[in-house]
């Protein structure tokens, strides 16, 4: 007597063929789906106001167009700030010293009120 196999090899390649066609089938439909409600659901929206179409400048203030350019220019004027000396106030004699200087001379005579 001639010993049988446990499993059929015509019937795993007929069963994995049915898979892919299955899954195949499933996306293409659900595709197909999703197109049909992304047009039905433009279909229910209103339409875009007149002014939006128009292509104007916003007015003032408007949002920065290059903010790593404006980050440089803003920190230039801080460190020539923090950095140099100026007057504020050439009457009064009121004068701006370098940070670092400051630090200095309050390190040598503490804070003056």
């Amino acid at each position: 007597m001639a010993e049988q196999r446990d499993l059929s090899v015509r019937a795993i390649t007929i069963f994995g063929l049915s898979l892919v066609a299955t899954i195949m089938l499933v996306m293409l439909a659900s595709g197909l789906l999703s197109g049909y409600w992304h047009k039905a659901y433009l279909a229910h929206q209103p339409m875009p106001l007149p002014v939006r179409m128009l292509s104007q400048v916003p007015p003032e203030p408007r949002l920065q167009v290059n903010a790593p350019v404006d980050l440089e220019h803003w920190r230039a004027t801080e460190d020539t700030l923090l950095n140099n000396y100026a007057w504020v106030d050439r009457e009064n004699g009121i004068v701006r010293i370098p940070i670092g200087r400051a630090m200095e001379l309050i390190e040598q005579h503490g804070v003056v009120k």
